[in-house]
């Protein structure tokens, strides 16, 4: 004796794959415009000539801070998210579901150093969106950043 059964069709949901976009999505991440165009300011930074990475201009900030939206660009589409500082510098990540990252580092002596935020960010918030990016100083010194990047790799 067989037994024939009525197969039900299956249907299953693929969560959408999220579209990256291309290219740099900070503006002015060097500060060649020399001023702060794309950001925007709290405190009296200044965008200077004196301290810089690679071009002609570098933020100086002391009690100061300087953000972006990025509009929410998931975790998953970067490339890369990275900036050059001298002395310390504080990073603050705020994703759209309102919740937030921060990243304080140092290095040794007065010199530029590179800070790659991509690893942790896609081994800890790769589903994430970004809503902005904060990049601020809280002890009164002056600190100096450069080379502020979060690449789409779409």
């Amino acid at each position: 004796m067989v037994f024939l059964a009525k197969m039900q069709p299956f249907w299953y949901f693929n969560p959408p794959i999220p579209i990256c976009p291309s290219g740099e999505q900070i503006v002015n991440g060097g500060f060649e415009t020399g001023n702060f165009t794309g950001w925007t300011v709290v405190g009296a930074p200044i965008v200077q000539s004196g301290i810089v990475h690679s071009g002609s201009y570098a933020a100086r900030l002391a009690l100061d801070a300087i953000y972006q939206s990025l509009g929410g660009i998931t975790v998953a589409c970067l490339a890369t998210a990275e900036l050059w500082y001298y002395k310390y510098v504080i990073v603050r990540i705020t994703f759209t579901d309102d919740t937030t990252w921060t990243k304080v580092a140092q290095n040794v002596g007065f010199q530029w150093a590179e800070l790659d935020l991509l690893p942790t960010l896609q081994g800890t918030y790769g589903d994430k969106a970004i809503n902005t990016v904060m990049i601020y100083e809280d002890g009164g010194v002056y600190i100096f950043v450069d080379d502020v990047s979060f690449m789409g790799k779409g």
